[in-house]
């Protein structure tokens, strides 16, 4: 078939995202610190009195921290025999996976150095963690130096629980009216997942009321993240009963005595 270079260049002009503000919508949301949000644009509302927002509560911070070594790199298959609480496949994976009980973390140790921290409710409880592995490869191999060299917070994950009552959150309005800056898709997650513009949180909204706030790096991006963010979603709540579901047609009722009695 021979080629036809016009109709190449208008599959290609077909097929390439729109240019201008539309294109900057597509675009992945990147991090922004509160202390580079453009306040003329998008400014920070304040609750009204008696309005105050739901306190969000931390329950997961995700950290990457790097050990040093004298012998680079490390040897997992060699450290998995003599650390107690660790187990390392590298079939399955290239890190091997680390279980610690005070702190109540989860490690993931690469041969690189690298850790990745998760289950710390502080950036505290992540260092103790990585100082304690440290300490402990250094006991179990005794003709070989470690040290922790740096530890940085990558993921405040906080939750919310809206005090809808017998209500909900409306997400199908709140998709409606925000949906350039929303996704949702019912079918396949029960959440509503919000990006907003210029603010270092993201938001993940159910039907009961719960709120998931991720995306922040430190514990302000979480609570200014959430308190500038609850007048949006305090008009979505519903305090009353969602409404019944329409009637089975007769076609229905007719399937479901159906299914039943396959089952």
């Amino acid at each position: 078939m021979p080629f036809d270079q016009k109709k190449t260049e208008s599959i290609v002009a077909c097929r390439a995202p729109p240019s201008g503000t539309a294109a900057s919508e597509m675009r992945k949301r990147l991090y922004t610190p509160l202390e580079q949000r453009d306040e003329s644009r998008y400014p920070l509302q304040s609750a009204e009195p008696g309005e105050e927002p739901p306190a969000p509560v931390i329950h997961n911070i995700v950290s990457t921290a790097q050990i040093g070594s004298t012998r680079m790199p490390l040897d997992l298959q060699a450290i998995r025999e003599v650390l107690p609480g660790s187990s390392y496949d590298r079939r399955k994976f290239a890190a091997m996976t680390i279980r610690l009980a005070n702190p109540s973390c989860t490690l993931l140790l690469f041969s690189s150095g690298k850790l990745v921290v998760t289950g710390g409710k502080s950036w505290y409880q992540g260092v103790l963690s990585c100082l304690r592995i440290t300490r402990y490869l250094q006991q179990a191999l005794g003709g070989q130096g470690f040290w922790l060299c740096s530890c940085d917070v990558q993921n405040v994950v906080a939750h919310v629980e809206i005090p809808v009552g017998a209500g909900h959150l409306d997400l199908e309005a709140m998709y409606t009216r925000l949906n350039l800056h929303c996704m949702y898709q019912k079918n396949m997650f029960p959440g509503l997942i919000y990006r907003p513009h210029a603010s270092p949180v993201v938001l993940l909204c159910f039907f009961s009321g719960k709120v998931v706030i991720t995306g922040g790096r430190t514990v302000r991006d979480v609570n200014e993240g959430w308190r500038r963010l609850w007048p949006t979603l305090r008009v979505f709540v519903r305090p009353d009963a969602p409404p019944p579901q329409a009637p089975l047609r007769e076609s229905d009722e007719r399937g479901v005595k159906r299914r039943r009695r396959g089952n």
